[in-house]
């Protein structure tokens, strides 16, 4: 925070504790579709601004297609600029929300069926999951072209439901694709974190 009287820096240090006793929340309800049931979480979502365009919503209705014919359980995110309605039949596996904390998500997943962008693909490989990517837009071919070379993936441009199918078929059960995700996770793990450049920062600048 910088102090408008003297321009200086105001440094702010920020922990996992609660400052008042107010904001101690109770521990949360886990969410039917975080209730271990045997069968991996595949979680889907094509980012917060796909759902705008009925374009897209082709491909909403295929992934739905598609991982409802798998024996899994999943999340799919839509974001909120649709109406859960125009998705038509949700199978009895597949719970659809317009939003969700990732940092729940991530964590229980098994597979990530995405669009390819930069903080979803981060997220992913952060917590090693092998990905299905359909690009949309902007820097989302790269990106996904990137996973895929890599092997933590496959790319799909414009992709039916039989595809979809097969890929996250694919990203479940391929032990190598498994392989090469948790490899870049461990990459990231080792990388400085957040914290480590806050101090790099301070320690350069010491005032």
């Amino acid at each position: 925070m910088i102090n408008q009287a003297t321009g200086d820096v105001a440094r702010r240090h920020f922990s996992g504790m609660p400052s008042r006793p107010d904001d101690i929340r109770p521990e949360r309800i886990v969410p039917a579709w975080a209730v271990e049931d045997g069968r991996p979480l595949v979680f889907i979502t094509f980012g917060t601004l796909a759902a705008g365009s009925e374009r897209n919503h082709g491909l909403f209705r295929a992934a739905l297609e598609a991982v409802g014919a798998l024996p899994v359980r999943a999340l799919f995110s839509t974001g909120t600029a649709m109406d859960v309605a125009g998705l038509g039949a949700v199978p009895e596996n597949v719970t659809v929300t317009s939003w969700v904390s990732q940092g729940d998500v991530f964590p229980r997943a098994a597979v990530l069926v995405c669009h390819g962008g930069a903080g979803s693909v981060l997220a992913g490989l952060t917590h090693g999951l092998p990905m299905v990517i359909t690009p949309i837009s902007a820097d989302q071919p790269d990106n996904a072209r990137r996973v895929e070379e890599a092997g933590a993936g496959t790319m799909l441009v414009q992709p039916d439901a039989a595809s979809l199918r097969a890929a996250m078929g694919r990203a479940l059960a391929d032990p190598e694709m498994r392989a090469a995700a948790g490899r870049i996770a461990r990459e990231i793990s080792l990388m400085p974190s957040m914290n480590d450049a806050v101090r790099e920062l301070e320690r350069l600048n010491p005032r």
